[in-house]
């Protein structure tokens, strides 16, 4: 859903969310550690589209590891 003006976002809700969003695709061999700044602002933003950026790197990483997880056994 595309968003026409910007809105504040905590980014570590939005990395929480994706997180929970893929956490199915997370396998016994992925491990994620969340190392959160505790002072960190919200900032302003298209928050879909942080939503789907953090959604991509996040989904590209578990495919890379699982790739190369697969080449080891």
């Amino acid at each position: 859903m595309d968003e026409s003006q910007k809105k504040p976002a905590d980014i570590h809700e939005c990395i929480d969310s994706t997180l929970l969003i893929l956490n199915n695709r997370l396998k016994r061999n992925i491990k994620v550690i969340k190392n959160y700044c505790a002072d960190l602002p919200m900032i302003s933003c298209f928050y879909g589209k942080l939503n789907q950026m953090f959604m991509n790197i996040i989904s590209n990483s578990i495919d890379a590891l699982n790739e190369k997880y697969a080449e080891l056994i």
